[in-house]
């Protein structure tokens, strides 16, 4: 198992930890970025990128169609999706270099194209390789899915560390905005930062107990 002591490991090559990760290394510090998915993330590969590509089509469409104010005839545009398909494509291909594996390792940059798991509050460990860090930035974007895996890392932790205890009910896993776990004494909610603000949670049980589940304070570097 290989050990890599970073001043800082960088969880996620999207829009956020490439530019993070490429600020760092240049002012000095030594970056490990970890990836298990593609680089560059939702953004140059499912959303921002795809979408205004799309955008900008869908406005040429349009564009045609609605030139007579300007003196201009209109006319009914003929779509062609494989076309607009492949324009979208090529516009995700020209930006990709930017966001490359290979842009950033001649940056100075360790990029590890594995998946990130926390073994304890400062270890993180990617493939083969245990990344002991100073300092660690999730930058994984935020999704439907990833309250579930919240919510389910929670419940296994629970579960090993008390002998096999399970929750009693579970409540929101289909919609997967707002999880609940039902221990008895101790209620779950994992939630999106949105549902989050709107049930103001901390407001209502804010006379309960505070229960820390990682990173408590007796963990922590003096």
């Amino acid at each position: 198992m290989q050990v890599l002591t970073p001043d800082l490991c960088v969880i996620g090559a999207g829009s956020g930890g490439l530019s993070l990760a490429a600020g760092a290394v240049q002012m000095g510090a030594r970056v490990v970025l970890v990836e298990g998915g593609e680089m560059g993330g939702d953004c140059l590969n499912t959303g921002c990128v795809p979408s205004k590509a799309l955008l900008a089509a869908g406005k040429a469409a349009q564009a045609m169609r609605s030139g007579a104010a300007f003196g201009i005839a209109p006319v009914e545009s003929t779509i062609d999706f494989a076309a607009v398909k492949d324009h979208v494509a090529g516009i995700i291909a020209s930006i990709a270099p930017h966001d490359s594996q290979e842009r950033f390792e001649g940056l100075g940059v360790t990029v590890l194209r594995d998946y990130a798991r926390f073994t304890n509050p400062r270890e993180v460990q990617a493939g083969q390789a245990l990344i002991r860090a100073r300092r660690f930035v999730i930058a994984t974007g935020f999704s439907d899915v990833q309250v579930r895996a919240i919510a389910r890392s929670v419940e296994d932790k629970i579960e090993e560390e008390s002998g096999g205890r399970l929750p009693l009910r579970k409540e929101g896993l289909n919609e997967g905005r707002w999880i609940l776990l039902d221990y008895g004494e101790v209620i779950v909610h994992a939630l999106t930062p949105d549902e989050r603000s709107y049930y103001d949670l901390e407001s209502f049980w804010g006379h309960g107990e505070k229960e820390v589940y990682l990173g408590s304070e007796q963990d922590s570097p003096a």
